[in-house]
């Protein structure tokens, strides 16, 4: 009898293992790929970046460990002529594809945007607005397509004229809607300065229907005013594949940069 009841306690137990595997494996298959599932796109004014933020070894490595972590990163305020403090910031960033607009400006003060891709993040073309569009802008947009984990974006960044944003932003939809073809999925971001004294959000109704992912109520300036100077819009295509969005204020403050990082997740498909 007792070697009995010993086979039937081994039966079940193998029984109960058998079950509890089954649904790990259940469980494992369901769930996503955490590569597959999203990719990260975010926009950082790295403030007047140029020669002498270059050459300093410890900011840079700052800069470069707040910008690993996220899968595209368009930057503006790159400022030295050569954008070659921009490119040895690509470089320490390690394992990336990195490009950057023209020159604009109207001053003798000259920025350029730039984008760092990660390696699963294809860049397939870019489109430079200056200096074609210069009397709209300051700064002109620069368009970036690109594409990860199965889904094309087409980017948008601008760095607007403080004084003049409202105008500004108002010429960006414009342009982007001339531009734009059907089922893009069309991004805008960038320090559009759409906040506080520069941009009455209340008053002004721009970019209808789009998802701001950062919104009114997200503040992305350093200093103690809560401002949302930083954005990061969706068209409704962009949108479908929109997971999630932020701030990422940790460890970012003077000299490293007067803005947050501002970053939105999309779906992979």
């Amino acid at each position: 009898m007792e070697g009995k009841a010993g086979k039937r306690l081994i039966i079940a137990a193998a029984i109960v293992m058998l079950v509890l595997l089954l649904a790990l494996l259940l469980f494992l298959a369901l769930r996503p790929h955490p590569r597959a599932a999203a990719f990260t796109v975010a926009s950082w004014n790295l403030q007047v970046f140029g020669d002498k933020k270059a050459g300093d070894p410890a900011l840079m490595r700052r800069y470069a460990d707040k910008i690993r972590p996220y899968d595209a990163v368009f930057v503006e305020e790159i400022r030295d002529a050569d954008a070659s403090g921009f490119f040895a910031l690509c470089a320490l960033v390690g394992n990336r594809t990195c490009a950057v607009s023209s020159r604009a400006g109207r001053s003798a003060s000259k920025e350029q945007y730039g984008v760092i891709l990660d390696g699963n993040v294809t860049l397939l073309a870019t489109k430079d607005y200056n200096p074609a569009y210069a009397a709209r802008f300051e700064r002109p947009p620069w368009r970036v397509r690109l594409s990860a984990n199965g889904t094309d974006l087409t980017v948008y960044v601008i760095h607007t004229k403080p004084d003049d944003t409202a105008n500004e932003i108002s010429a960006l939809e414009d342009l982007v809607r001339e531009e734009s073809e059907p089922r893009e999925n069309v991004v805008v971001l960038g320090d559009l300065n759409a906040d506080c004294e520069y941009y009455d959000e209340k008053r002004t109704a721009m970019f209808g229907g789009w998802t701001w992912a950062i919104g009114n109520g997200d503040d992305t300036n350093v200093a103690k005013s809560s401002c949302a100077f930083d954005r990061i819009m969706l068209d409704a295509d962009a949108a479908r594949s929109y997971v999630a969005s932020g701030v990422d204020s940790e460890g970012i403050a003077l000299p490293l940069s007067d803005h947050y990082l501002v970053w939105a997740s999309f779906s992979g498909s």
